[in-house]
């Protein structure tokens, strides 16, 4: 589970572990902030050196519009950046 915050992260995971049908499930949590590019190429790095192939990649980080425009460390639009560039470079 790739999320930006490592104790929402953590929970999560053991929310999934402690369902009784996915107990023996193989979830771990992995950083990954979608607002920052480094992240999602650090994050990207990590997956290949560490597995063969990737299965699956569900991309569901979402940020609704805001009425004061924020910006990444890269200079993009925050919601922009999250919703979009950050899952096309991961992808």
């Amino acid at each position: 589970m790739a999320c930006r915050n490592q104790q929402r992260g953590e929970d999560a995971v053991a929310r999934v572990k402690a369902n009784p049908k996915a107990s023996q499930a193989n979830v771990i949590y992995m950083n990954l902030d979608l607002g920052d590019m480094e992240s999602v190429k650090s994050f990207s790095q990590e997956i290949i050196n560490t597995y063969d192939k990737v299965d699956i990649l569900l991309c569901n980080a979402g940020l609704t519009g805001s009425l004061v425009r924020t910006t990444q460390k890269q200079g993009f639009e925050n919601t922009l950046g999250v919703n979009h560039l950050g899952h096309f470079l991961l992808t």
